[in-house]
């Protein structure tokens, strides 16, 4: 069972084609626009009528990177929360 990536066309795409493979299979949603879906689920997404390609693998690489990025700031040592308190911080030092 090999993974596939997809792209849908427009934002109404995006939503009508993620609306209808979480209800009937397994979606693997990453940065970018790309959705991991296995490859027995394609017709699934075809069947749906909604406009997508399948995604380059620079697109999923692109995708993988952005999303483990994030993931690494929230989960590091309150990474995101850190940030964000020295942003405020800053922001009050600056408005007063």
């Amino acid at each position: 069972m090999s993974r596939i990536y997809v792209k849908f066309s427009s934002k109404g795409d995006r939503i009508k084609g993620f609306y209808t493979l979480v209800r009937q299979t397994r979606v693997e949603g990453l940065s970018g626009n790309v959705f991991g879906i296995s490859e027995e689920d394609l017709p699934i997404l075809k069947n749906s009528q909604v406009g997508f390609d399948i995604a380059s693998p620079e697109e999923v690489k692109q995708s993988y990177r952005a999303f483990h990025e994030v993931w690494n700031l929230k989960t590091r040592k309150g990474g995101l929360r850190k940030k964000t308190e020295e942003i405020k911080s800053k922001l009050k030092y600056l408005t007063n």
